[in-house]
């Protein structure tokens, strides 16, 4: 297989990121609350309804990465917090340390070039 050239790969990651994004904005319009609960049956690896007496599908808060909603363990009397981390949300957090690792030695670099 040959080596994919620096362009066919950085148009590779803005199509995953592009992806990730429309994921992540379906997530924030869910107002129904389906794709959270994709996401979180992905992730517990069995329904909503098996783990939780009660799910609320608005969110408390949503940042960049991820939201918070509040639900009810089963058999539990109190809430609790559950995070829903935006699918593609960890790898544009990597993204983002090496771009920042890569800009810092750049900038180094021509920092003592002056």
């Amino acid at each position: 297989m040959s080596q994919l050239s620096w362009e066919q790969r950085t148009n590779l990651e803005l199509q995953r990121h592009e992806f990730d994004r429309n994921i992540e904005c379906a997530i924030v319009n869910d107002k129904s609350g389906e794709v959270v609960q994709l996401v979180l049956e992905r992730e517990l690896g069995c329904s909503v309804g098996e783990v939780f007496e009660r799910f609320d599908a608005e969110p408390l808060g949503s940042a960049s990465i991820a939201q918070v909603h509040r639900a009810r363990l089963k058999g539990a009397k109190g809430d609790v917090a559950v995070k829903v981390q935006h699918p593609g949300g960890q790898d544009l957090m990597m993204t983002d340390i090496h771009n920042l690792q890569a800009f810092s030695i750049i900038f180094a670099k021509v920092r003592y070039q002056i």
